[in-house]
């Protein structure tokens, strides 16, 4: 029983509740789980990674620290170009602004440094470089196998193909002014070239006549019998006739322009087999016809027209092909591309 505090007044009386030592905690209703929170991890700093320039791997830079003769094979207003008996170079006026060369004249140089591009090869001439011009007749050999030299056989929009006596060669022409003749014979100097482009021309390129008269490699003697037995990437001459068309398209998913691309029967002069070959763009020059008068994509008028062309006897004569042996990847097999078409006479 509850015990009963001294009485205050007769009549009164208090009851002592009993007292607990320990605090009681609020309960927790049971349907309510509290998560335990975890410390928020902070985040990482993003970092932009650094790019490390790389060096370009078709210049070269390389002392010549001893003395060499150069002759002059043609002066510019910008340039010299110079041969010594191992190569051909390019000087700038720039570098040398205390002499004026002309064609013929020799200098001597040391201590230069040459940079070398896409196998194109430019002089530089540090402080510590000489230069003096030579007055007496000296005789610099004249490095044959660094020029190509040979005769024009077919030209393009922007393809030249030379023969040479190693092959025909194929130029790819990037200069307006850079327009040698067919069937003439030259040595073409600073064609540059790398495994991506292959040889093209540059500012620095120009040709000039081969002295020898009897120079001269006609398209006839690149004529082949059987093509397929020749390297993957090597050009070459066939003679025979074109028999009909079997596809034809005027474009291309490599870009927006009307691209002309076909495939050929063409009954080869040689072995009297049948020959399924592809044309390039500019092959269809040969045909005379105003495919850009051709909506892209109308394959029914490219076929109209091909097929009237082909309805003609006369225009499946002989000719000659200008063509390049190429290899299709999924199979493997040799392929054979027309580059160009030419009438025999």
């Amino acid at each position: 029983m509850p015990r009963l505090k001294k009485k205050l007044f007769e009549d009164e009386a208090v009851e002592e509740k009993p007292t607990s030592k320990r605090k009681q905690q609020p309960s927790t209703p049971k349907n309510k789980r509290t998560k335990k929170k975890n410390p928020a991890t902070p985040r990482k700093k993003l970092t932009t990674p650094v790019k490390v320039k790389e060096e370009n791997p078709r210049v070269q830079l390389k002392s010549c620290p001893k003395t060499e003769l150069f002759k002059v094979i043609e002066a510019t207003d910008i340039n010299y170009y110079l041969h010594n008996s191992e190569d051909i170079f390019i000087l700038k006026q720039t570098e040398i602004k205390s002499l004026i060369l002309n064609d013929k004249d020799v200098i001597r140089i040391s201590n230069s440094i040459v940079k070398e591009t896409n196998g194109v090869k430019e002089i530089i001439l540090p402080a510590m470089s000489s230069v003096s011009q030579i007055n007496e007749t000296i005789d610099v050999p004249f490095p044959e196998e660094k020029v190509l030299s040979g005769t024009v056989g077919f030209k393009s929009d922007n393809k030249i193909f030379i023969n040479t006596r190693k092959g025909i060669v194929m130029i790819t022409n990037k200069q307006e002014d850079f327009d040698p003749i067919r069937t003439h014979s030259y040595q073409f100097y600073f064609i540059e070239e790398n495994k991506y482009k292959g040889k093209f021309t540059t500012q620095h390129s120009f040709y000039r006549d081969i002295a020898d008269v009897e120079f001269s490699l006609d398209n006839q003697d690149f004529v082949v019998k059987n093509i397929k037995s020749k390297e993957v990437d090597s050009y070459h001459y066939i003679e025979g006739s074109l028999i009909e068309c079997a596809y034809l398209k005027n474009e291309s998913v490599y870009n927006e322009d009307k691209t002309l691309w076909g495939v050929f029967k063409v009954l080869d002069k040689h072995s009297n087999k049948i020959l399924d070959v592809s044309m390039v763009h500019e092959a269809f020059n040969f045909f005379k016809i105003d495919f850009e008068a051709v909506e892209k994509g109308d394959f029914k008028r490219l076929r109209e027209l091909i097929d009237k062309y082909f309805s003609e006897r006369e225009n499946r004569t002989t000719v000659r092909f200008l063509v390049k042996v190429t290899m299709r990847k999924a199979t493997a097999d040799k392929q054979v591309v027309v580059y160009g078409i030419q009438k025999l006479l």
